[in-house]
């Protein structure tokens, strides 16, 4: 059963993609900038070609190695990344460079448990690492770390993060967590949310 219904849904993926080469649309993945929760197109189609190139502040940048995704949202409009903007991203290929990250980018994250036709991966802004075993304490010490940087108050950052943390510990999914930001349009207000690293997909560089 799930044989034939995969083999269904790739024959009908290699037609769509002769059908774009054909008609000279480009297909670009999508990535959420928002909740993960609201529906956003897998794909969005063009009907322009990609060469691979970008000018950047009047100069050619080649981006032939970097995943190139559209986004839907405003989430990350702090950033200068806004929707239906597209972002190009150099992908996080390692273990090891996925537990290094420096400074505080932008990531593009895996959804774990994407439907078929909905985005796979979302934004979210990187802020530090964490661990579902840390107590309040711990928690305290990294909204401490990172107090520049967080727009909640300390007591609500710490609770939201333990409670988080409490519900990735019932998915076994490993102890090392990404901490992240994100603007909820819908709340109006700023959030934090914990990822697994192995989740980490991407460091956008630009969005155009």
């Amino acid at each position: 059963m799930y044989e034939t219904v995969f083999a269904i849904l790739f024959i009908v993926l290699m037609g769509v993609s002769v059908g774009l080469v054909v008609s000279g649309l480009i297909g670009l993945s999508t990535a959420k900038a928002g909740k993960v929760s609201k529906p956003c197109p897998r794909y969005v189609f063009y009907n322009r070609s990609d060469n691979g190139k970008i000018s950047v502040d009047g100069r050619p940048v080649d981006v032939s190695k970097m995943v190139h995704l559209a986004v839907c949202g405003n989430s990350m409009k702090d950033y200068d990344i806004f929707d239906g903007q597209e972002i190009y991203a150099m992908p996080i290929s390692t273990d090891a460079d996925k537990r290094i990250i420096q400074d505080h980018p932008v990531l593009i994250f895996r959804i774990t448990n994407a439907k078929i036709f909905d985005s796979q991966y979302k934004l979210r802004k990187f802020v530090d690492y964490g661990n579902l075993g840390y107590s309040d304490a711990q928690w305290d010490d990294v909204f401490e770390k990172n107090a520049q940087r967080i727009k909640l108050r300390r007591e609500d950052f710490v609770r939201k993060c333990l409670i988080k943390a409490d519900k990735l510990k019932r998915l076994q999914v490993g102890d090392e967590v990404a901490l992240s930001e994100t603007f909820d349009e819908d709340a109006n207000a700023y959030d934090y949310s914990l990822h697994p690293v192995d989740t980490i997909f991407a460091t956008v560089e630009y969005a155009v």
